[in-house]
């Protein structure tokens, strides 16, 4: 509770624009370096798209350069894929077989952004946890943009503390598009 009560004081009613360099949300949501060298090579040989592994720059988290390529991504990116790509070969269920997708604690929402990013269609997704964090996920949940222009309008991934929202019925006052963030303050 206090934790929380820091968090709002810190980020609300906006959150400022490195809000994932705060050190409660940095000391309790991100890993740290030491599990690339192992985590990566696997990561990279099962990706079809490595995009996936490029970090939204929204929240200014920590990443690292990959090598061979121009793409900045986390640990915390990686160790997800990671236990996606693992699900996956486990249990030889692709991310696209649920059509809803629950997650409970979902911090500021990196895991479900890969999930969702992951995703050919457009899952439900529900995410249940404390106000604050529900605050920040819209911002660090969207879909990335299509490779190609999509006429239907952009893609926006969001949630709320009322229940799910689908990747096209929501836009959120922290919904971010392609070279553009709305709600972070400065």
């Amino acid at each position: 509770m206090q934790r929380n009560a820091e968090l709002e004081r810190d980020l609300l009613p906006v959150p400022p624009v490195d809000f994932l360099r705060h050190p409660s949300i940095a000391f309790q949501m991100f890993v740290n370096e030491r599990l690339l060298p192992h985590e990566l090579p696997y990561v990279r040989s099962r990706l079809t798209d490595e995009r996936l592994l490029a970090e939204p720059s929204v929240g200014e988290p920590p990443t690292v350069p990959l090598p061979d390529g121009g793409i900045r991504t986390s640990s915390n990116t990686v160790h997800q894929l990671f236990h996606l790509l693992r699900y996956q070969e486990a249990t030889g269920r692709r991310i696209d077989d649920a059509a809803t997708i629950v997650e409970w604690g979902g911090g500021f929402g990196a895991l479900m952004r890969l999930i969702v990013a992951m995703h050919s269609g457009e899952p439900t997704c529900v995410i249940f946890d404390t106000p604050i964090f529900s605050a920040v996920q819209p911002a660090r949940t969207r879909r990335p943009p299509a490779p190609q222009p999509d006429p239907a309008g952009p893609h926006r991934q969001g949630t709320t503390a009322a229940g799910p929202a689908r990747a096209r019925d929501q836009l959120s006052a922290l919904a971010v598009t392609e070279g553009e963030v709305w709600g972070v303050r400065r």
